[in-house]
């Protein structure tokens, strides 16, 4: 794994260029083909993570240890990016298009992902009947709603799905971006709490956070573009954002009894807030990684098979 790893990383760094900010002028860092590439990176972390939790630790090499340490730590944090990039997109749709968009979320977001996630579901359902696992007709039912696995990833669709579904009821109510925002917050809020007493389990609801926050940068992003106007003053603020999460994800845990949902939440903020400024910093040019980014879906959903 070290190997793939070490591929991607020299990939990354080939491929990794300094931006502008000459006058101000550097506010596209945020454009689809800028975060493709860092997706693409992620896309592949969270293969190895799922990889390296079908070996047996003892049956790990020295040279497998710095994978494992790298996802093992980052955790739910690899999918806090497409989230995040998630709620800006559909956020930056809203500001473009207005309340017209709305009509534009049950197709093109809602139906799209779940026609891919069916056509993942039969993969696995036929290679589970093949197999002769052990599920239940109610295993394969539930795992059509995305809410039971057999084998699949499907915590995710199930999340992304009632999240833009939360975004669609918020426009149609709601004309103000801050009413939207705010009406946007208590449905997240509410669906937190929902899975949460529920007792699924927390990679279900931990990370949900990220793509709200998607949708306040895009909603702040003029400001926040001012206060980062130069290079210095972005490189300040990345370097907060990083003590902050080291802070959060070290010293808080180890040293506090802070409640963990909320000490979940800050990482979430302030590693998305160093994805950020990173990507504000620098650009990505890469094929490989164009590639990558553009089909994170089916490496996500298909890697399990």
């Amino acid at each position: 794994m070290i190997i793939v790893l070490a591929a991607i990383f020299v990939i990354a760094l080939i491929g990794l260029r300094p931006r502008k900010f000459a006058n101000g002028c550097n506010t596209d860092y945020l454009s689809k083909d800028n975060t493709i590439c860092l997706l693409g990176i992620f896309a592949v972390l969270i293969f190895i993570s799922h990889f390296t939790n079908f070996i047996p630790k003892e049956s790990l090499g020295v040279l497998d240890k710095p994978s494992v340490f790298i996802t093992g730590n980052l955790g739910q944090l690899m999918v806090a990016p497409f989230l995040f990039f998630s709620g800006y997109g559909i956020h930056q749709q809203y500001k473009l298009r207005g309340k017209e968009y709305s009509r534009h979320i049950p197709k093109y977001r809602m139906l799209k992902v779940y026609l891919m996630f069916i056509l993942c579901w039969l993969l696995f359902a036929i290679v589970a009947l093949y197999k002769n696992y052990d599920f239940s007709v109610a295993d394969y039912l539930l795992s059509l709603v995305a809410i039971r696995d057999i084998g699949n990833t499907g915590w995710y669709v199930f999340v992304t799905i009632v999240l833009y579904l939360t975004t669609y009821v918020s426009i149609k109510i709601f004309h103000n971006h801050k009413a939207f925002i705010f009406y946007q917050a208590i449905l997240i809020l509410l669906f937190y709490v929902l899975l949460n007493k529920a007792g699924w389990g927390p990679h279900w609801y931990n990370t949900m956070l990220s793509y709200f926050l998607g949708i306040c940068f895009s909603y702040w992003k003029d400001k926040f573009d001012k206060l980062t106007k130069t290079r210095l003053a972005t490189i300040i603020t990345f370097l907060i954002s990083g003590v902050l999460l080291f802070v959060f994800f070290y010293v808080f845990p180890n040293y506090t009894t802070l409640n963990t949902d909320f000490d979940y939440a800050c990482l979430n903020l302030f590693f998305d807030l160093c994805i950020v400024c990173f990507l504000k910093l620098f650009s990505f040019k890469s094929k490989i990684l164009t590639v990558l980014g553009k089909n994170v879906f089916w490496i996500y959903m298909l890697q399990m098979l």
